[in-house]
């Protein structure tokens, strides 16, 4: 990091100058591969400054083992990305089980313990229903 160049704290963490702007030198590139799995430009930017807060904690950067940060970032971004699309293939799972629960005449402990569930996924993947 450059001498007297502090990061900035974000909702994410710390996001250290040139991990910001190593992240919107890749970021075309990763609203494209967010769009192709289905996701806007907002949640790839909150992904892109989710992977971007992990590079001050990164032992690798730590000892300068990153040698290309834009790749490191757009690695951690899609494996981020990753994540949500599994968290969001629950999340439609279990609306789906849901949905059938009630055509069927589920009980209604059942119905509520879903409806929990899904508010979990959808806490743990930063998006709302």
């Amino acid at each position: 990091m450059a001498e007297g160049i502090e990061a900035y704290q974000d909702e994410f963490g710390p996001i250290l100058p040139e991990a910001y702007n190593a992240s919107q030198e890749i970021r075309l590139q990763a609203i494209a591969y967010a769009r192709i799995r289905g996701y806007d430009e907002a949640v790839c930017h909150d992904q892109l400054l989710r992977a971007a807060a992990t590079v001050p904690a990164s032992a690798d950067f730590g000892t300068g083992r990153i040698k290309n940060l834009q790749a490191y970032l757009f690695a951690v971004f899609a494996q981020h990305l990753r994540d949500l699309l599994k968290r969001d293939g629950r999340r439609h799972a279990i609306e789906r089980e849901l949905q059938a629960g009630r055509r069927n005449g589920s009980s209604f402990g059942h119905a509520v313990e879903q409806e929990v569930l899904l508010h979990q996924i959808s806490l743990g993947s930063g998006r709302g229903l």
